[in-house]
């Protein structure tokens, strides 16, 4: 989990830009729990968050790709969220990494069932936005353990792989974001 308290985290940001003059739209919920928008001109150009994974930039061409930045502390996030509010450019510089959508799949194994039974062992899939297949396999691996041992099933594998477009009615999890096991459908 992070170690960032998010709602001191991103009010403090919130508060030193808009005394910069930027615009700022706070309880933003787009992409994690939490967020702040900074923009300028009604246009909000950049995202902040924090999730289990750290703290997160975000920018996005309206209706297109999304490019993200990790940050380990908070003056990176500041400087990140500075440097993208300095320029139209898309991704603002080559450190910010394109998110991408991947289809994560799970087996499980419930030892209450009978070994001849059908539903002994089952799959599951969702779609993890990460900005790669390893950090999409990491976060699809707590979720399922983290339900493994609430339920008390066996996790039997996993595996991730590139999905050209989200399929309909499959639930989707940024990295970094808990899904309830009903929205997951698990």
């Amino acid at each position: 989990m992070s170690e960032f308290d998010p709602e001191n985290v991103l009010e403090s940001l919130a508060k030193e830009f808009e005394h910069q003059g930027f615009q700022v739209r706070r309880e933003t919920c787009f992409f994690a729990d939490n967020g702040i928008a900074i923009g300028h001109s009604g246009f909000l150009r950049v995202h902040l968050y924090v999730t289990a994974l750290g703290l997160s930039a975000r920018v996005t061409e309206h209706g297109g790709r999304h490019w993200i930045f990790q940050c380990a502390t908070i003056r990176e996030l500041r400087q990140a969220a500075s440097s993208a509010l300095e320029t139209d450019e898309v991704p603002p510089s080559a450190l910010w990494v394109r998110e991408e959508s991947f289809i994560y799949h799970v087996w499980f194994m419930d030892p209450g069932v009978p070994e001849d039974d059908q539903d002994r062992e089952w799959v599951a899939c969702i779609a993890i936005r990460a900005t790669s297949p390893a950090e999409a396999k990491s976060w699809g691996d707590h979720l399922a353990r983290s339900r493994a041992d609430r339920c008390g099933e066996v996790f039997v594998s996993s595996g991730v792989e590139p999905l050209a477009e989200i399929i309909r009615d499959l639930p989707v999890v940024n990295a970094g974001v808990i899904a309830s096991d009903e929205y997951i459908g698990w």
